[in-house]
């Protein structure tokens, strides 16, 4: 799955008015009456800037409200009142700045600006200015990733609301301490604020803050696999912010929404979403937004890609490629690091793919062109990761630099990136699929490298982290699963009311046809057969239907205990007989010190679980994962057995990654063909696998020289056999 991004609406403070309403017009027609550079100008500077949205403007008002308090600082003939309220100004226009240089990346310079300011708020002590610098300090450490610092000053600012019992900015206060808990996998904490928050926002009648604290509610249930509620708050947030003009809010709405169907694989539902979410963006001229959901749309169309067939293929990728290039072009256009960054990390992705498929079709100048420019693509990702100090995708990219290098046997340089990818591992919390990447890398290189030790070392870590991301993927089917049955229930209460409410229209025609015929009854003889007729016609027409009906109920039935059987079998995954037998020679070459074929074995182990795992996942799999699987598993056998080898066939004109079978269905045979027939012959032995197209049909053979059918029979029946087959 692509890289996706949360960007959540965390609602920082930019002036001492919360989320100003008044109209931009008035406010301008407001200032172009009032020119003089005085304390009323400042008030409506503050204003202006505090309503527009549009950060190509705003920044120009910011300088003046800066200028003009600055100025007048430097007067000495001011009064207590009059000086206080210019240096609040001063702090106000500073935090902005800060504001400014943070969508730069500019962090430890916006920092430094913060703090200038901060020292004056507590030196005048003045309780709105720290309120709005100490949740800027917040946001600063937020965006440098360190949430502990985060939670500390968010927390400072509250006790200063509390304080000046400011309840409306304790309710946007309690908000951002929530997601930093979020942030921080303490959700039960995240929990407790929010509905903290959603309280104090209700009891203050504040919806644009309600309406924000909704959508942090459902990041929060999401994280928990509580998806319903989720889209319930977020559509309630959705609702909310388009009843009370809460522009800023219904384009991230719109996003978020989209976000949650794309990580259920409802593509369809998330498309829609993302592209209202664009609409709304544009509309409002919020250029990170539009950047940010032509980036969703990219991912989504390459998910397309990979999902679908090879006529559609084309078309989705050119169309990922069209809006993530989009995206890039706007982030780099208004300077805006964090999505420029995330923009072409993705773009790179997308290539790095596209190079494998080539590389493993044989067009090796193809995706040398495509590996050169994704190269290209992580560096320049990595100059602003470097800038921002994002160690999680910073550790991406070197992963990613690190695989590029060992494609091309440049394993000096695949080290060097490997090794700066290890070093930022306890930097960036709980990511076990970096993690993983990472050491799959370096065990690769130490493989290469005859550093036999430290190979085993990141073949546990793998390992370990593999047992993580299998718990993790695990989890997210069960919750797709049922997320997918409560779809379906939701969509058989639908069925089962409009077949009622058929019913009951059917019921009342059939009253008003009793009245017709009684009333015709009255007035004319010879139409009563005619009635009598109609009504045997209509009640023939309702025994159809109620048959229908209950056809429809048996096979809405059939559908949810499917669906039901999927879980279970999401649940109890098969572990094949071949685990047992590698962890046993993988065992003996421990015992016996034999440690490069350990090494070995526990790389082709851990290849094989993770291609099983991986096949798992899916209904079908490509004829070329499939031959992968084999081949690790035969490799396996080859080492516990090195009497034993194998052969692998295929016809040049097979499209190996346009067929399709299911998972698992060859191995077996391998393995009885190994296992029975092989194993218990005394000198050598072969197996051969040969995959051929004939007509519109794929022919798989499976041969071996064992020792035949009849002779594995007897042995078997000489064997004390205990359990039962698989």
């Amino acid at each position: 799955m692509p890289r996706l991004t949360n960007l959540i609406t965390l609602v920082f403070f930019t002036s001492m008015s919360l989320n100003g309403q008044a109209s931009l017009k008035k406010l301008q027609a407001k200032l172009d009456a009032h020119p003089q550079k005085d304390s009323l100008r400042c008030v409506y500077l503050n204003q202006y800037i505090d309503a527009q949205n549009d950060d190509l403007i705003w920044p120009a008002y910011n300088e003046e409200l800066s200028y003009i308090a600055k100025s007048k600082l430097k007067q000495k003939n001011l009064s207590k009142t009059q000086f206080l309220f210019f240096t609040e100004m001063e702090c106000l226009s500073e935090n902005n700045k800060a504001y400014i240089l943070g969508n730069e990346g500019k962090y430890e310079a916006a920092l430094t600006v913060i703090l200038k300011a901060l020292e004056k708020a507590e030196k005048y002590d003045l309780d709105n200015s720290k309120i709005v610098l100490y949740s800027a300090l917040s946001m600063n450490y937020n965006n440098k990733g360190d949430y502990e610092k985060q939670l500390y000053y968010s927390k400072k600012s509250l006790r200063i609301t509390e304080k000046i019992k400011d309840e409306t900015s304790q309710a946007v206060l309690l908000s951002n301490i929530a997601y930093t808990y979020g942030q921080l996998g303490e959700f039960d904490k995240e929990s407790y604020y929010l509905n903290k928050s959603i309280k104090l926002s209700k009891k203050q009648k504040n919806y644009e803050a309600l309406s924000s604290t909704y959508i942090s509610l459902a990041e929060c249930l999401k994280s928990e696999g509580k998806i319903k509620k989720a889209i319930f708050y977020a559509q309630e947030s959705l609702a909310m912010s388009k009843k009370i003009n809460f522009v800023e809010n219904i384009a991230y709405a719109y996003r978020f929404l989209g976000m949650l169907y794309f990580s259920f694989d409802e593509l369809e539902k998330s498309k829609e979403y993302f592209l209202k979410s664009i609409y709304e963006a544009k509309k409002q001229k919020n250029y990170s937004m539009i950047g940010y959901s032509y980036n969703d749309l990219g991912n989504l169309y390459f998910e397309y890609a990979k999902k679908g067939n090879a006529k559609d293929q084309k078309k989705d990728i050119k169309l990922a490629i069209n809006y993530l290039k989009k995206a890039i072009k706007i982030h780099r256009e208004i300077g805006y690091k964090s999505g420029l960054s995330y923009g072409i990390s993705n773009y790179g992705d997308l290539l790095m793919w596209l190079e494998k498929k080539e590389r493993l079709k044989g067009n090796l100048e193809k995706a040398k062109t495509f590996r050169s420019e994704a190269k290209n693509l992580f560096k320049e990702a990595l100059v602003l990761e470097s800038e921002m100090q994002d160690y999680a995708f910073m550790c991406e990219n070197y992963n990613q630099l690190a695989k590029i290098a060992l494609i091309e046997n440049d394993l000096t340089l695949a080290k060097q990136m490997a090794d700066k990818s290890y070093e930022l591992k306890d930097n960036m919390g709980e990511k076990p699929t970096l993690i993983q990447n990472m050491a799959s890398n370096l065990k690769d290189i130490y493989a290469i490298q005859k550093d036999y030790k430290r190979a085993f070392e990141m073949s546990e870590l793998n390992h370990n982290m593999s047992e993580k991301v299998y718990n993790l993927e695990n989890k997210t089917k069960v919750v797709k699963a049922d997320f997918k049955i409560k779809q379906q229930e939701k969509q058989l209460k639908i069925n089962k009311l409009t077949q009622k409410n058929q019913l009951i229209e059917l019921q009342s025609q059939r009253k008003n046809f009793y009245m017709v015929v009684g009333i015709g009854f009255f007035f004319i003889v010879s139409i009563v057969t005619y009635f009598q007729f109609m009504r045997f016609k209509q009640r023939k027409e309702n025994e159809l239907l109620n048959q229908q009906i209950k056809d429809a109920q048996v096979l809405l039935e059939t559908e949810r205990k499917v669906s039901e059987s999927e879980i279970k079998a999401i649940k109890s995954q098969m572990n094949p007989h071949f685990f047992y037998n590698a962890l046993n020679s993988i065992q003996g070459y421990v015992l016996t010190g034999e440690q490069q074929k350990a090494s070995e074995s526990i790389g082709l182990f851990s290849e094989l679980s993770r291609a099983i795992l991986e096949s798992s996942r899916y209904n079908e799999i490509s004829l070329f994962d499939e031959i992968e699987l084999l081949t690790a598993y035969l490799k396996m056998e080859v080492m516990r057995m090195p009497k034993i080898h194998f052969q692998m066939d295929y016809s040049s004109d097979l499209r190996l990654h346009d067929l399709f079978l299911p998972p698992m269905i060859l191995q077996p045979i391998v393995e009885n063909a190994v296992k029975h027939g092989l194993a218990n012959k005394e000198s050598g032995g072969l197996i051969q696998l040969r995959f051929q197209k004939t007509d519109n049909l794929l022919r798989v053979e499976i041969e071996d020289d064992g020792i035949g059918r009849e002779a594995a029979a007897e042995i078997n029946t000489l064997k004390n056999r205990r359990g039962t087959s698989f």
